[in-house]
């Protein structure tokens, strides 16, 4: 999958994070574009585990992120 786009109102981190421990790696999109809510309840423990999967910040819109894994 080349990118995924998240938009399920602050249920992001209850649908992300069991996905990427259980998930082969291999079927990890390469790119997610997701609400620009880092500070948002949620996004706590959301982008730490992103970062830890070797997502990085790479761009922000109006309302929203893209984060790219290389």
């Amino acid at each position: 999958m080349h990118v995924l786009k998240v938009d399920i109102e602050d249920y992001e981190g209850r649908e992300l994070l069991p996905f990427f421990p259980e998930a082969l790696a291999a079927l990890w999109p390469d790119h997610l574009i997701m609400e620009d809510t880092e500070h948002g309840r949620w996004a706590q423990g959301v982008f730490p585990v992103l970062r830890r999967c070797g997502y990085e910040r790479c761009s922000r819109s109006r309302g929203n992120l893209l984060l790219s894994r290389f």
